[in-house]
């Protein structure tokens, strides 16, 4: 998963996902060594996390560059024409 996001693969991050919960509900929870392999599931769910808003500003700053380009383009446009 976490390579996944670390690659932008996001459709690959949520289908990993669901089968990480899938087998996070087999791990036996007494047992030392899966307490261990919850806290790096742990850490490297902070990480995807991470990743996942910092592709979200990204996106976010993309949407908001194109829509002020369309609002510039738009306005050529009419003023060309009148």
């Amino acid at each position: 998963m976490l390579a996944s996001a670390r690659a932008g693969a996001w459709e690959e991050v949520a289908a990993q996902s669901a089968e990480r919960d899938r087998l996070l509900r087999l791990l036996p929870l007494a047992d030392a060594p899966a307490l261990e392999t919850m806290k790096t599931l742990l850490a490297h769910n902070e990480e995807v996390k991470a990743l996942a808003g910092k592709a979200r500003d990204e996106l976010g700053e993309a949407l908001g560059q194109h829509q002020h380009t369309h609002r510039a383009l738009n306005a050529y446009l009419h003023a060309t024409i009148d």
